[in-house]
């Protein structure tokens, strides 16, 4: 099967379900904001309620050892 073959397909994307023309047969989101969206989801983050970051750690160990 040739890639002009893959590329006339319908496809939808994962996150969104918004039809899109992919550049490649294995692109599953349409745009590279639904991909970073979908990946947050997976992982149970939301972008702006993030884990503290590492120097927030190192910040919380060096007040704890005072």
């Amino acid at each position: 099967m040739h890639m002009a073959d893959l590329t006339d397909r319908q496809h939808y994307c994962k996150y969104c379900s918004k039809e899109f023309k992919p550049e490649r047969s294995t692109r599953r989101y349409c745009s590279d904001g639904c991909r970073i969206k979908m990946w947050y989801k997976r992982n149970g983050r939301s972008r702006r309620n993030r884990k503290s970051s590492s120097s927030g750690r190192k910040a919380k160990q060096k007040k704890q050892a005072e």
